[in-house]
């Protein structure tokens, strides 16, 4: 039971940081405007991770690399914390699991962004 309630309060969490990260990288793209009351909560929501990391990772032909890749992390830092709730062990192979979970956190931004889309 309480790794149930784990499993609901790790998805919630990481999952809403997820989606506002990629609603950034949309709205910017896409050239929305950040003035309505969405983009100026998506900003202010996500400004503590993106802007730090602009100063890292630059931007691709008008593309705000900095926020996909945080998005990315967070979605493979979400399965990493929902396998270790089910109890699963990445000490047999490090290397592979490391792969396969950022693997499998690429398809599910993927899919999270058809979803937002």
């Amino acid at each position: 039971m309480l790794t149930q309630i784990g499993h609901l309060l790790t998805q919630t969490a990481f999952g809403f940081l997820v989606y506002a990260l990629l609603l950034r990288f949309y709205m910017q793209w896409l050239r929305a405007p950040f003035r309505n009351p969405i983009g100026q909560f998506v900003t202010a929501l996500t400004d503590w991770a993106v802007r730090p990391a602009r100063r890292v990772i630059p931007g691709l032909f008008g593309v705000d690399l900095a926020s996909i890749l945080i998005a990315w992390f967070v979605e493979a830092l979400m399965l990493v914390l929902l396998y270790w709730l089910r109890g699963f062990s990445f000490a047999g192979a490090p290397g592979i699991a490391a792969g396969l979970l950022f693997t499998i956190a690429a398809i599910e931004l993927v899919r999270a962004s058809l979803y937002l889309l």
